[in-house]
């Protein structure tokens, strides 16, 4: 069932309040999953335990096989975004949030969270920093998917 955006509820707090299923959770946390374990493995099992949790940049076939099965995941959720907001709302609002997703949760954070985070040398710094970003990433995603959603209720009123 369509809802109407609310800022606090739907961007502020990135929608976590409408999570009422497993799906929903899905939807919800898999988008960012291969960035947050690459913070996690910048920040924490690669300097504390020599472990990449995510090999951002795989150098052997199964470090390739494990970054290819997290990426995937954050398809997938990027894919269960998008089917939720098209049966929820309409067709072009789920292609509007896959959209959306697909280049504020893997497109541009591919392209500079880890440099970025390399400017910080304090593990907890780059935690925080990262945080910071990927919220502010999926508030954008938020923000700007409930714009289009009020533009369109406004466009058939």
């Amino acid at each position: 069932m369509a809802h109407k955006c609310n800022f606090m509820e739907d961007v502020v707090q990135l929608g976590w309040g409408h999570i009422s299923t497993p799906f929903d959770a899905y939807a919800a946390g898999m988008p960012f999953i291969n960035e947050i374990l690459n913070i996690l493995t910048i920040t924490i099992s690669k300097p504390y335990f020599k472990v990449l949790l995510y090999p951002h940049s795989p150098i052997s076939f199964n470090q390739n096989i494990l970054k290819a099965f997290i990426d995937m995941l954050a398809i997938t959720g990027i894919v269960a975004n998008s089917a939720k907001y098209s049966a929820s709302h309409s067709i072009d609002v789920g292609l509007m949030k896959g959209i959306l997703l697909s280049i504020f949760t893997f497109f541009i954070p591919n392209l500079f969270l880890g440099e970025l985070l390399d400017m910080f040398k304090n593990k907890l710094a780059q935690i925080v920093v990262g945080i910071i970003c990927i919220y502010l990433l999926d508030f954008t995603v938020n923000y700007l998917n409930c714009k289009y959603i009020d533009w369109k209720e406004r466009k058939h009123d």
